[in-house]
């Protein structure tokens, strides 16, 4: 697990992690294992190219989830299968191009943002 306060900019506090401009360029699956009680995560102005699921296992309660400008271009199908307590979603500002899949797993989110996108490819 990558410990938080290696982190350059970081603060947590009322179930807010703001990881913003740090120029992260990868989260490991166990990243954010030990903060059960997050609720709102910012991880936007970083490098990360994609999401994958288990960088949100033991996170149920999450929901908020701010990606934005990133150079994200891949996430995973199953991204959010165990989290269906998130309700806000930005992934302004990057490369997504093919959102379809994942989106069907998130029928639970109340406000997704893909503006600023590489491309508007959504369900075929």
């Amino acid at each position: 697990m990558v410990p938080v306060v290696n982190f350059l900019k970081c603060s947590f506090e009322a179930g807010l992690l703001d990881l913003s401009a740090n120029t992260l360029t990868t989260l490991t699956p166990s990243t954010f294992l030990a903060l059960s009680d997050l609720r709102r995560l910012r991880v936007n102005k970083n490098m990360l190219r994609s999401l994958t699921a288990k960088m949100f296992v033991g996170n149920s309660r999450l929901e908020f989830l701010d990606f934005s400008d990133n150079l994200i271009n891949t996430i995973s199908d199953d991204l959010f299968n165990k989290n269906g307590s998130l309700l806000w979603l930005d992934l302004s500002g990057n490369y997504v191009v093919d959102v379809g899949r994942f989106l069907l797993n998130a029928s639970f989110l109340r406000r997704i943002d893909l503006s600023r996108n590489a491309s508007k490819l959504l369900c075929q």
